[in-house]
């Protein structure tokens, strides 16, 4: 399993943490080698799991045709409905959403070929990312992505009431590839896909999606 390279710090503070909380325990604590385990155990569990987070699967983005969206992210569809106005896609349009558990794959990808017209970071609040008021209140990063054919969608990195941190990995004029590393949000999050009016939609809500391999739209 390859890691992110971002997890490599965060991977390496946990063995240190861990280790030294487990050392101390036997130092300190006058308990046989096999009651340490019942500290050592949780502290494995929970190292497999950050290393888990932090997975970096090798992903070949589904290429079937130019005007097809793919998922930007791991997750389930929880979302799909009419917004009046979205702020960044300056008109209305069809809202797609994928929540991402803390057991998913963190990473997200660029749906579409194009160019990353706006890339903006919101503040904001730390609503779970399956409440609906997360897509307008929560912390944001938000990339408008314009294609070759003039169509426009937004891709909307949200953090949740676990994740406090998004990281882009793009910037406002960025010439993009489907495929191409978005950003990553740690853990536990939502990705909302913002399409304009009279797109496809190809999936449907309860839908598990794969990044870059499951085809969530076309535009039209």
């Amino acid at each position: 399993m390859r890691i992110h390279p971002l997890g490599y710090k965060i991977i390496a503070i946990t063995v240190l943490l861990l280790t030294s909380v487990n050392v101390l325990l036997w130092i300190l604590l006058p308990i046989a080698l096999y009651w340490l385990l019942v500290f050592i155990i949780p502290s494995l569990v929970l190292l497999v799991l950050v290393i888990r987070f932090f997975r970096y699967p090798s992903r070949t983005p589904l290429h079937i045709e130019d005007n097809v969206v793919v998922a930007p992210a791991d997750g389930l569809i929880v979302t799909i409905e009419n917004v009046d106005n979205d702020r960044f896609m300056k008109a209305p349009g069809i809202q797609i959403s994928i929540f991402m558990s803390p057991y998913n794959v963190h990473l997200n990808w660029v749906p579409i070929d194009g160019t990353a017209e706006e890339v903006t970071y919101l503040p904001g609040k730390y609503l779970l990312a399956r409440n609906p008021k997360s897509s307008m209140l929560n912390e944001m990063v938000c990339a408008v992505f314009k294609n070759q054919y003039g169509k426009t969608i937004v891709v909307k990195q949200i953090a949740g009431i676990v994740a406090r941190r998004i990281i882009p990995f793009l910037k406002s004029g960025d010439v993009c590839k489907k495929g191409d590393e978005l950003g990553f949000i740690r853990f536990g999050s939502r990705v909302d896909v913002i399409l304009p009016v009279g797109s496809e939609v190809l999936v449907k809500i309860g839908d598990k999606t794969k990044g870059l391999e499951t085809a969530i739209a076309r535009l039209i």
